[in-house]
């Protein structure tokens, strides 16, 4: 990413029962509907409140509509997404092989069964334009 965040930033579904390092602390956002499915930490910074500003500022309505996008297209139960300095990271917790494309004996003329491989590339491809990459934005 273009953006430089100097404060780490997880994003952790309810239920994925990652322990939290004692530096941290919750980010409480105003998206109701992103409160119920995912908790939001951020490190305590020594030169103050600043790791909330750069949480909220990375943290935008549409940035949690396609992360939120991101676990229905891939059919996950748990989530998991990073953020530090210039990078980004999302882990998609699943039984499922992602590199599997389709099933072996499925027709290969029928267009039904590349409708959820479609799906998963164009979320990910609308998170990406929605962070905004390739730009530089001087946060």
């Amino acid at each position: 990413m273009n953006k430089k965040i100097k404060s780490r930033v997880f994003i952790l579904s309810k239920m994925s029962f990652t322990k939290i390092p004692p530096n941290f602390e919750k980010v409480e956002l105003e998206y109701e509907k992103f409160n119920k499915k995912y908790d939001v930490w951020v490190e305590k910074n020594q030169m103050g409140g600043s790791g909330q500003i750069e949480a909220r500022y990375l943290l935008t309505t549409a940035f949690l509509d396609r992360f939120m996008q991101i676990q229905t297209s891939f059919r996950v139960s748990n989530i998991k997404c990073s953020v530090y300095d210039d990078s980004l990271l999302i882990l998609l917790g699943t039984k499922k092989d992602l590199f599997e494309m389709n099933h072996l004996f499925g027709k290969i003329d029928d267009i039904s069964q590349y409708q959820n491989l479609f799906n998963e590339f164009s979320s990910v491809l609308s998170f990406i334009d929605i962070l905004n990459i390739s730009s530089k934005t001087g946060l």
